[in-house]
């Protein structure tokens, strides 16, 4: 990282290394996945549940927007990326047995639910 003062290089090596650890403390399946749950910030609703790779959570948390593994697509997909209704990320959680990863977001204002179940 040439040309960066130091200690901006050192929380960046800081902030590198804590993602590490945290992609490497997922337990992820046998396929390489992790179920992966969009949680709405302020009321804990659920936007949208799908499934993400290492890749993909690693995404999610360089550019703060929800990004999920396609099953049937085999590629990385970020909700949002052809509507422009992204899902923003706030903070990322795992459960307690580490395989289920919690994203706790603010969704577009446009992003649209068709039915609620009580």
């Amino acid at each position: 990282m040439e040309g960066i003062q130091p200690n901006v290089c050192s929380l960046l090596c800081w902030i590198k290394n804590q993602v590490d650890v945290l992609l490497d403390s997922v337990k992820w399946d046998s396929k390489g996945l992790a179920v992966a749950i969009a949680q709405n910030v302020d009321t804990g609703a659920i936007l949208m549940q799908g499934f993400a790779n290492k890749e993909a959570l690693a995404k999610t948390i360089s550019t703060r927007k929800a990004t999920f593994f396609s099953r049937s697509r085999s590629s990385l997909w970020t909700k949002g990326e052809t509507s422009m209704n992204f899902i923003n990320v706030h903070d990322i959680f795992l459960d307690c047995d580490r395989d289920s990863v919690s994203m706790f977001c603010v969704a577009s204002k446009y992003l649209h639910f068709n039915f609620r179940v009580y």
